[in-house]
């Protein structure tokens, strides 16, 4: 039964209704649900703070709000700034409660801007849920008491976290640590949020939690400004209600003013009476550095028995989470460009590294498509669509008017082209150039822009797209093709994969090894096209790779077994022990031999023959052989002596085909997670001692921590053909709940995947079962249907079920 109770008096009471608790004081009221605990303040109007608990025990951690909060603010004409909060009325404002087992709404009316002298009031609702205790709901009416002239109206919320998130409609627009603190903008805010502290060398708590605010369609806001403060100030957003920032789209100092901005503003014009109305917004908070809007499952109309989110690894969610959103979320800086698909390898921090270059596939825009797909959320499946396209848009083809191979991927978006031999402009498309910095041709951007293509496709579940950049994505991959020589059954590469600055070509094994797996996920995409000749003619590709692989560029020597850096032509070879290159062929198999496939990671984790203890001081160093100006593009070795992100990838998928959890685990993954949990960002390299290195706030390591956990700890695999579940941990029983994938796995007992998307008949594999006999069911709510079950000698259980929509599939 509601009650509806009307506060008025100096009372004090605490109630509890279910997982909701609220406490009514004199002055403030304060809500809370386990997970976060909002406290709203009623004689300085506003709500003066959220703290929040992820884990739902009631263990509140800091506010996140700084001292400002969120309250109703007017600046006048003469930009004197009114806050609700910024006063003290002589009494508290009375409020409205209602209360059940799984709501609490709160109504306060009649906020005022200013007590003496008040321009706008506002009236608030604010509702707590039982079902989303994460985040609660806003709502505000605004209401002119005046006939008078004011520069804005606005609803201020401002918080500790250091760095702001805005993903406009158009794409997202990042910032921290500026001194130009106003970013305004037309363009409709659909969420923001902030995360993040200063670094380690600034304070000693850099992590400083999140808050998080989505707003639905129904209310945009005609314009939002995001507040970007130095370190100690926080961030946030204003929600302008009534008035025009005259300089949108580019960062100020004030509102009005900036360097060579002249303000010219005379303000609007408003009259007494409802002046604007948005409702249900909502905002979350977390103790932790990611955001949580889009981070829960759609349970509501599933039939699950057995995944249950928060029984996933508390550290394995907090890792995948704060990297998505806290790095490639934020390089993506489509916004800018009007919707034109663009990634930066850096955030705003407030300058960024590589300045004016983006869409890097070679293989960094690899990394944070795969990485991004992993938080499941649509409105960045949208952003890596329009990546993908703005780099097909400069395929080569045969009427390019560019010096390129027909097929050709661009390498990366340049301000401008200069009279360069290898740069295309296309017009309201951009400039690209088609060879790295370097000045190398790396076969990367075309084997790393399929497979992101493929990669989107498979787990957006946007086949329609793929079916439409069939002939497109073909085209890509003729231009791979066109290296393959018959005579050694190898691609003879112009230039390196996926470190552009090491001379390598001709018979690699780093691009032959990138091949195996383009060959074996574009069989995939033929049968998908029921194209089964295409399908059986990329398998054999990959064999006839592996083939000649072993055969040409394999040393099979016992003590130190390794693939050579490359075959020439002539049959002269070069040798730098490349670590990246053997880790690349075990982890697509090229061997197909778990003993040989030891033996190359036996090699590695020797260093040999030069790199030593560098190998793993933080995962991975580049090769056994130090890369020389005189074997370097340019001379250039700044990539020669270092670890990389990609390496720690391609390191940790070769553990998983050999099953070595302790190196993956203790080695290659866990440093990696307590640097980015400790910083949130990182550097883009690391020395030989484990210290980082080059550009700080580079998205590559964090991305390679989020791939790391989905792809190789929990194993799931969501390609075009198949649902994959082949985990490389030590736990018989564990719980994986991310946006709209959920898995709940227990080698002895049972099992359950449930997979948003279009619905769909599918194959399922889960690997590492107990042998014997599986039933097996698809269920969408009452509805069942009995599977057929094969389980193989390896205790892979295979069966075909319907996965999407409301489907979950139970074993």
């Amino acid at each position: 039964m509601l009650r509806r109770v009307l506060f008025v008096l100096a009372v004090c009471v605490a109630l509890t209704f279910g997982q909701l608790t609220y406490v009514a004081e004199r002055d403030f009221l304060i809500v809370e649900t386990k997970h976060i605990q909002v406290n709203i303040s009623l004689i300085h109007p506003g709500i003066t703070s959220i703290q929040a608990d992820y884990s739902g025990t009631g263990n509140y951690g800091f506010n996140l709000l700084t001292y400002k909060g969120i309250s109703l603010e007017t600046e006048t004409i003469d930009y004197q700034t009114l806050r609700s909060n910024a006063q003290t009325l002589p009494q508290p404002l009375p409020y409205k409660l209602t209360n059940s087992s799984n709501l609490i709404t709160v109504q306060i009316n009649s906020i005022p801007d200013s007590h003496q002298s008040p321009i706008i009031t506002s009236d608030w609702t604010l509702s707590f849920s039982a079902n989303s205790p994460h985040s609660f709901n806003f709502s505000a009416t605004f209401h002119s008491l005046k006939s008078i002239r004011i520069t804005n109206s606005r609803i201020g919320a401002y918080w500790h976290p250091a760095s702001v998130y805005g993903f406009y409609s158009d794409g997202p627009q990042q910032m921290m640590n500026s001194p130009q603190k106003f970013y305004g903008s037309q363009t409709p805010l659909e969420r923001v949020y902030g995360l993040g502290g200063p670094p380690s060398t600034l304070s000693s708590s850099p992590s400083r939690g999140c808050v998080d605010i989505s707003i639905p369609s129904s209310s945009r806001f005609h314009q939002t400004v995001l507040v970007s403060g130095l370190w100690d100030e926080g961030s946030g957003v204003q929600f302008v209600v009534v008035g025009n920032k005259q300089y949108l789209n580019i960062w100020t100092d004030g509102w009005e003013t900036g360097d060579g901005f002249p303000n010219t503003n005379s303000g609007t014009a408003i009259q007494p009476g409802t002046i604007g109305h948005y409702s249900n917004l909502v905002i979350s908070g977390n103790n932790f550095d990611f955001p949580l809007n889009t981070f829960a499952l759609n349970t509501e109309s599933k039939n699950l028995t057995r995944i249950n989110q928060k029984d996933m690894d508390v550290t394995d969610a907090r890792a995948l989470m704060t990297a998505v959103y806290g790095s490639p979320s934020g390089a993506i800086v489509t916004h800018s460009f009007g919707g034109l698909g663009r990634i930066q390898p850096c955030i705003n921090h407030p300058g960024s590294c590589y300045g004016g270059l983006y869409n890097f596939f070679d293989p960094d825009s690899f990394l944070s498509i795969s990485a991004v797909s992993y938080a499941n959320d649509p409105y960045l499946f949208t952003q890596i669509r329009w990546i993908l396209e703005a780099n097909l848009h400069f395929i080569c083809n045969k009427t390019t008017p560019n010096p390129c191979v027909v097929g050709q991927i661009p390498h990366h978006f340049v301000p401008g082209c200069d009279n360069s031999q290898d740069c295309l402009c296309l017009p309201n498309l951009g400039c690209v150039t088609y060879n790295a910095i370097s000045g190398a041709t790396q076969t990367g951007p075309n084997i790393f822009w399929v497979l992101s293509a493929l990669k989107y496709a498979s787990n957006s579940h946007d086949i329609a797209w793929l079916k439409a950049k069939a002939s497109s994505i073909r085209l890509a991959v003729s231009f791979i093709l066109h290296y393959f020589n018959p005579q050694f059954g190898l691609i003879n590469a112009p230039g390196p994969l996926w470190i552009d600055t090491f001379i390598r070509n001709n018979f690699t094994t780093d691009t032959n090894a990138g091949v195996i797996e383009l060959a074996t996920q574009m069989s995939e995409f033929e049968q998908l096209l029921s194209n089964s000749s295409g399908a059986a003619y990329y398998r054999q590709l990959a064999n006839t790779i592996r083939a000649a692989m072993v055969t040409h560029l394999f040393v099979d020597n016992n003590s130190h077994a390794h693939f050579i850096t490359q075959r020439n032509v002539n049959n002269s070879t070069r040798d730098f022990y490349d670590f990246d290159s053997n880790l690349l062929a075990v982890a697509f198999n090229a061997l197909n031999s778990v003993t040989r496939n030891k033996q190359v990671l036996a090699t590695v984790d020797d260093g040999y023959p030069y790199a030593g203890r560098c190998v793993h001081s933080r995962a991975t160093w580049v090769s056994g052989v130090y890369y020389d100006g005189q074997n370097c593009n340019g001379g250039n070795v700044g990539d020669s002596a270092v670890s990389m992100g990609r390496i720690a990838w391609a390191d940790a998928r070769a553990r998983k085909v050999v099953s070595d959890y302790q190196t993956f685990s203790n080695v290659i993954l866990g440093p990696l997670v307590t640097d980015l949990l400790d910083n949130v960002w990182m550097f883009e390299r690391y020395q030989c001692e484990g210290l980082p290195t080059h550009n700080n706030y580079y998205i590559e390591y964090p991305e390679v921590v989020a791939m790391m956990i989905r792809e190789v700890k929990y194993g799931i695999d969501i390609g075009l053909e198949a649902i994959k579940i082949d985990p490389l941990m030590e736990e018989k029983k564990w719980t994986y709940g991310i946006g709209g994938i959920g898995v709940y796995y227990d080698k002895e007992g049972e099992w359950e995947v449930s997979i948003e998307g279009e619905e769909r008949e599918k194959e399922v594999r889960v690997r590492g079962m107990e042998k014997g006999e599986w039933r097996v069911e698809s269920r969408r709510g009452k509805e069942v249907r009995k599977e057929e079950v094969k389980v193989g000698v390896d205790g892979e259980v295979r069966v075909r079920g319907m996965v999407g929509g409301d489907w979950v599939v139970h074993g």
